[in-house]
């Protein structure tokens, strides 16, 4: 890909450095998780959702805004959009003795930018369970 990405147009390389690079961060996601360094797994989140943002031009400015505050806000380790239907959702992988202060800073900053949303948006918790499965709580 490096050698030929020149022969490609604007567009089509920044789809494609997102499609290689997801797939860098997904090696380097397994090994970070693997060898317990969260704070790195963290990183590759919100590393995925600038490419997403960036390369792949996705996600709506209510999305984009919710990544913004999510991913400088304290607490949180990582954070990306995800899903397109029903206009997509944000998640974030936070330190759980941060929950109260996400919560506040989203409630306060979210609404500032998204008046209109203000009945619309809703903020969920979820904690693993195992490796495999997630209970919401």
């Amino acid at each position: 890909y490096e050698g030929n990405k020149k022969r490609l147009s604007t567009t089509s390389q920044k789809r494609a450095d997102h499609f290689f690079s997801e797939f860098k961060r997904v090696a380097r996601g397994i090994n970070a998780w693997e060898s317990g360094t969260i704070e790195e797994f963290g990183a590759l989140i919100t590393q995925s959702g600038h490419s997403s943002i960036v390369n792949f031009e996705s996600g709506s400015p209510a999305l984009i805004s919710l990544y913004e505050i999510l991913s400088s806000t304290a607490g949180v380790l990582g954070t990306r959009f995800c899903g397109g239907g029903f206009q997509g959702c944000c998640f974030a992988f936070i330190q759980a003795g941060h929950r109260e202060a996400i919560a506040e800073r989203l409630h306060v900053e979210y609404v500032e930018r998204h008046p209109e949303l203000v009945s619309e948006y809703s903020l969920h918790y979820c904690e693993s369970v195992d490796s495999l499965s997630l209970k919401v709580v």
